[in-house]
This record gives C-alpha cells, sequence and structure tokens, in this order.
C-alpha cells in the first residue's frame, strides 16, 4: 500500500521531516494494531522517494508493506478506503487520549514507541502525530490512480513553498527580541490563518491577520495580510517559481501584470517574492542565493542623496529596499505608511538617473506620451526634447529596463518636494527572448518582481507606478500617466470599469468626472467599507450613492445595553441599526427594537427609506 505523504507535513528543516515520516508511521501501525489487533510486527512501514518530471521536484511516499513472502491479507483491507479510515480512527483515538501528554514526554509505549524501531525513538512525537491525524481526517479525501506517476505534485509544490514562507515569518518573529509575534491560527474555508502582531519603536502596535492561501496555479495570491489595528489595508503577496510563471513552457508573466496592475489600482499593496528568495529567508539557500542590489557606486550615492533630501536617513535604505524582497516585505508590514514609501521608491528611481548608460530627454505634457512609448520599446530619443518632464530610461543591474519620469511640475511639499516620480518596468516576455537569453532572462525577471514591488508606491506621490510586458505594450496608453496629463493609470483603470458603482469608486479613491446621480459620494466610506460583514456590501454601497454620509468610528460595532448587542452600523440620534446575519441575529434585533431602535438585517431595509432617515441622505 503506497500512501502519498501530505505536503502540509513537510517544512525547511529536514530533521523536522524526519520526525513527521517517523511520527506518521508509528501512529499507522498502532491504528493497525489496534483495529485488527494482535501485533502485526510483519507490516513494515517504509519511506520511498522518486523524481518527477514535470516540477523537478521529488515525490515522496509511505509504503506500508507485508514482509512476509504470500502476505497476511491485511494490506488488501486496509486499500478500501473506508477500512483504511478507521484505522486512521483508531490511531487518532490512541495518540489523542495518552497520558503521557500530561507527564511531560514526547512519547511512550502506550501510544506510539510499541510501534517504530529503537533508533528513531527520539524522532517520535505523540502531538506531531495528532497534528497529522486530524489534517487528514477533518479534511478527508481519496482518489484511485493507476500509478504514482498520475498523482500530481502541484501541492506539494505549493504546500512546501508556503511553509518556508511561514518558517521565514517565524524565523523573523524569533530574531525579533520580542518585537514581533506570529501565531499560527485556526484553518478557516481550508486555509491556514495566523495573527501577526508587531510593536514599533514608537510604541505603536500594527496588528495583520494572515491567509496562507496555497494557489500557485490559480488567479488568487499566495498569502494575505488584512491589517486589524488600524483603516482596512490588505497586502497580497505572491510567491512565484521561475519555472512555473517565467520559463518558456510556461511564460504567463503577461497574464500576471495584468492582474497585479488591477490589483494595486483597487488599493491592494502588491508584493511579488520569487522562489529564492523565500528559501533564503527561511535558511534554505544551498549556498547559490546572494543578495540583490539593483546598482552600485554614483547610482547608490544618488539614491542616499535624494532620500536625505526627501527627509530620510540614507544609512537606512539599505535595510528597505535594498534587500531580498521578502525582507522589504516584513519592513513593509512593520511601517506600513505608504507616504514614507513613495520617498523610498523615489529615491530608488534616482539611482537610477546615475546608472551607466542611461539615456535621457526633456519633454512636455504634449510629447511625454510619444517619449514614454519610445522608452518603453528601448528606442531612442528625438532630439532637441524641451520641457518639465525628464524622462530616463536605463537597465539595471540584473539586465531589467526601466523607465523614470520625473515631472517638476507638480510639487507636494510632503510627499513630492523634489517632484512628482513615475517608473515603468518592462520585461520582454517574448517566446524567443525567453529561449535565447536563458539565465539572463531569469536575472532580469528577478528584478522585474523587485521593481514592481517598490515603484507600486509612486502614486502615493503623485506620480504612477507600473509594471508591464513587451507582449502587453500595445494594449498600453502612456496618456492615462499623470506625466502626460492623465489622471494615473490606477484611476483610469477603475474609472474605465462602468461596473464599479460611484460608491464603490469613492471607497477606492477615485470617482467619475460627472456622477450619474448627481450626488457627491462620500469618501470617507473607503476607510469603512472593509470593516464591515461582506453580508452588508450590498446596502452600505446603495447608502453611499444615495448620498449618506459615512459613518463615524462610533457607529461602527455599536454595542448596545450591557450586554452589548453589536450592530454594523448604527445611527443612534435616528435609532436605526443594521445587524449582520448571524446565530444571535434575531435575539439582538429583539434587543434594539425592546430599547426603541429600528434594527434589521441588512436585506430587510430598503435602502431609500434608511437613506431618507438619516440627515444628508435625502436626495
Amino acid at each position: 500500500l503506497i500512501l502519498r505523504i501530505s505536503p502540509d507535513w513537510f517544512a525547511v528543516a529536514p530533521a523536522l521531516i524526519e520526525e513527521r515520516m517517523a511520527s506518521f508511521a508509528a501512529a499507522l501501525m498502532a491504528g493497525v494494531a489496534a483495529k485488527y489487533g494482535g501485533d502485526p510486527d510483519h507490516l513494515d512501514v517504509v519511506a520511498a522517494t522518486m523524481p518527477d518530471q514535470e516540477t523537478g521536484r521529488w515525490r515522496r511516499f509511505l509504503v506500508l508493506h507485508d514482509t512476509l513472502p504470500r502476505g497476511t491479507g491485511y494490506l488488501q483491507r486496509l486499500a478500501d478506503q473506508s477500512e483504511f479510515r478507521d484505522v486512521l480512527d483508531h490511531a487518532r483515538l490512541i495518540v489523542a487520549d495518552c497520558p503521557s501528554q500530561d507527564e511531560g514526554k514526547r512519547a511512550c509505549h502506550r501510544c506510539l514507541l510499541g510501534h517504530i524501531s529503537d533508533d528513531k525513538f527520539a524522532l517520535v512525537s505523540r502531538a506531531e502525530a495528532l497534528r497529522m491525524l486530524d489534517e487528514l481526517l477533518d479534511n478527508w479525501a481519496t482518489a484511485s490512480v493507476p500509478d504514482t506517476g498520475h498523482i500530481s505534485l502541484w501541492d506539494q509544490v505549493e504546500s512546501e513553498l508556503e511553509a518556508r514562507f511561514a518558517k521565514a515569518l517565524e524565523d523573523w518573529a524569533a530574531r525579533s527580541a520580542g518585537s514581533v509575534l506570529y501565531r499560527r491560527g485556526a484553518v478557516l474555508d481550508g486555509y491556514r490563518t495566523a495573527d501577526l502582531h508587531i510593536s514599533r519603536p514608537d510604541g505603536r502596535l500594527v496588528h495583520w491577520r494572515v491567509t496562507l492561501q496555497n494557489t500557485i496555479e490559480g488567479t488568487r495570491p499566495d498569502v494575505l495580510f488584512k491589517r486589524v489595528d488600524a483603516a482596512p489595508l490588505t497586502v497580497a503577496v505572491y510567491l512565484d517559481g521561475y519555472a512555473y510563471h517565467a520559463a518558456p513552457d510556461k511564460n504567463r508573466l503577461a497574464s500576471d501584470a495584468d492582474k497585479r496592475i488591477r490589483l494595486r489600482a483597487e488599493g491592494t499593496v502588491v508584493f511579488q517574492l520569487n522562489w529564492d528568495d523565500v528559501n533564503a529567508a527561511a535558511g534554505d539557500t544551498g549556498g547559490k542565493h546572494e543578495p540583490w542590489h539593483p546598482y552600485r557606486g554614483n547610482a547608490e550615492a544618488a539614491a542616499r542623496a535624494t532620500y536625505a533630501q526627501l527627509g530620510g536617513d540614507p544609512a537606512a535604505l539599505p535595510g528597505l529596499i535594498w534587500i531580498p524582497s521578502v525582507q522589504t516585505l516584513f519592513a513593509f508590514l512593520s511601517d506600513p505608511g505608504r507616504v514614507a514609501w513613495s520617498r523610498r521608491a523615489q529615491a530608488a528611481g534616482a539611482g537610477l538617473l546615475r546608472q551607466p548608460g542611461a539615456a535621457a530627454a526633456k519633454a512636455d505634457e504634449a510629447d511625454a506620451p510619444e517619449g514614454i512609448r519610445l522608452a518603453l520599446r528601448g528606442q531612442p530619443f528625438p532630439p532637441g526634447g524641451d520641457g518639465p518632464v525628464t524622462l530616463v530610461r536605463t537597465e539595471d543591474a540584473g539586465g531589467c529596463p526601466v523607465t523614470v519620469i520625473v515631472d517638476g511640475r507638480r510639487r507636494d511639499p510632503e510627499t513630492a518636494p523634489l517632484g512628482t516620480w513615475s517608473a515603468l518596468v518592462v520585461i520582454d516576455d517574448r517566446r524567443a527572448t525567453i529561449t535565447a537569453d536563458g539565465e539572463a532572462h531569469e536575472r532580469r525577471w528577478a528584478a522585474w518582481l523587485y521593481w514592481g514591488n517598490l515603484i507600486q508606491f509612486l502614486d502615493e506621490g503623485g506620480g504612477d507606478g507600473v509594471q508591464l510586458t513587451w507582449t502587453g505594450l500595445d494594449g498600453f496608453d502612456p496618456s492615462v500617466l499623470t506625466a502626460a496629463g492623465g489622471a494615473g493609470l490606477a484611476a483610469s483603470l477603475m474609472l474605465a470599469d462602468q461596473d464599479v458603482s460611484e460608491a464603490e469608486l469613492s471607497m477606492l479613491g477615485a470617482v467619475r468626472s460627472a456622477s450619474s446621480s448627481g450626488l457627491a459620494v462620500d469618501r470617507q466610506w473607503a476607510g469603512v467599507y472593509d470593516l464591515l460583514a461582506p453580508e452588508v456590501e450590498i446596502l452600505i454601497h446603495a447608502l453611499a450613492e444615495w448620498g449618506v454620509p459615512a459613518p463615524q468610528p462610533d457607529q461602527i460595532g455599536y454595542e448596545l445595553g450591557d450586554q452589548a448587542w453589536q450592530a454594523e452600523l448604527a445611527w443612534p440620534a435616528q435609532r436605526c441599526a443594521i445587524i449582520a446575519p448571524g446565530p444571535e441575529a434575531t435575539d439582538c434585533i429583539a434587543a434594539y427594537n425592546a430599547a426603541g431602535w429600528d434594527a434589521r438585517l441588512p436585506g430587510d431595509w430598503p435602502p431609500d427609506e434608511l437613506g431618507l432617515r438619516i440627515p444628508g441622505g435625502d436626495r
């Protein structure tokens, strides 16, 4: 009987892999003994591996075999999935109830040690065996395949990478001297969750809810961070492997760029981490990883000088942006102020202006789109240009082309004292280029991810940060950029989507030039939207479009009376409340009604009726 090891059971450290294999093998044998009686010493469990051609990874198996020449019939019974599950249920009962859990022992002969060889006693953990059995049985699913070659390794690759990223977070917390606390949480809707608490030097606490989504082949990010302690903010993290995203036979770079541009336009911060950086952060480098640095010498000096002009500490840059992107992500999670990160992105762009071989041109607003188009395609600028917009095209140390735009007309003392900065990074994703350039393409791809992480913050300073592919250039219109007189890429994407309502545009920080209703939507709804339950989404969109002012903080999650009956939204002066659906919703509504309120579920509130009862909401 060949059992594929659950990929989630393997982490980076080889010692932990051995512990989990030994613990599960002992639990399996304990279950067999409990189910069928006696001592099945003629059965043995061994680990086996085999290479996988598609993914380049190794398949891992446990093989349960009968050591007697003709067998004893046990394995035929275990081939039935219900019979096998019953064996695992017996094993879980044994490890869950063993007294060793109260005796300070990792395991004992009453549960597991009687079913494993003496040389593996030190590896066996009752708690680890119980965790694996819980995961397996709580999410029980089986499938029959002709042979092991038909077992997909996609999930294993995903889970191993997820484990490495989680380990990187845990290691970061362990090195933080108590300022970072990472705690694993429950599995919700099939996804692992965790809580990340970061104590800042100024005494503030940053709290993130973490969801590990495991979606190497899907469209969702692999990891989501949602801020809990302050205004809503979502950080989406993609864990990208070259072989699965940028290699000639996969090449999903255009779709990667498109979906991440749109996520950023919606206000989500997007980080892209390549596997080498993730493995290095988890301590698994194989001696091959080298820290990334986009430029040296005069270029680095220019970046430091610009950061000083912007009010930053030049000595801080190496620990913020000239490091693997995993560390930049951790730095952002610790200090998620977008204005500060916009200044760091501007400083990074300033370094490129001094990169050897950089080509520069001046343009006015009317000429800027054509100049940008030429720069993105690597074509020479026309001679004799003039104007307040500076265009610079260069390549970083990885050979990745970046276009930097500095608009001297627009200055803001807070966010853009040196003018408005934009940057566009392009990767050549044509198959011929990828195939011919090999390792050079892989270096450019890693740099493309790096720059995408940084330049996204330039929109906070009034500019644009755009991550593009060569095959997508024909569909990109440079005139939408702020330096060319446009509204900016993010606003343009949202404004062009007719399915997005005025209320949603307000929540995303953009509004159409003419509202279909003729009413101004209160932009403060943007800070409320993610604080409310999904069930009230339709109603609050309608309220925003009705002209209802955004609620104050004390109206969100309002609590009534000594029993603290909670409403999603409440207007105490008008005694109106929205109650989210749930097990206590009926009692909650009754409590509000008894106190003289009109409290209803979201679907029971006609938006026009509620809107008319709230000051400022009448048409």
